[in-house]
C-alpha cells in the first residue's frame, strides 16, 4: 500500500463507527444464570428430600 491508499482507507474508515462491546455485562449475565440454576436446583433437591422424608417418616438429616 502506498501513501495514497492509506489516506483513502483512513478517509473511508473515518465514518465507520463500531459499537462498543460489553464483555463484562455478558460475563456477568452468564455467571448470574449459572448461580440462579444452582439455587433453583438446590431448592428443588431440598424439596424432594423433604417430601420423601415426610412420606417415609424418616428425619431429613438421616437421608443424607
Amino acid at each position: 500500500m502506498n501513501r495514497r491508499d492509506v489516506e483513502l482507507l483512513d478517509k473511508q474508515l473515518q465514518n465507520l463507527h463500531l459499537p462498543t462491546r460489553h464483555d463484562g455485562l455478558a460475563v456477568f449475565a452468564i455467571i448470574a444464570v449459572f448461580i440462579g440454576g444452582m439455587i433453583v436446583g438446590n431448592l428443588s433437591r431440598t424439596n424432594e428430600l423433604a417430601r420423601a422424608a415426610v412420606l417415609e417418616g424418616v428425619p431429613l438429616i438421616m437421608q443424607r
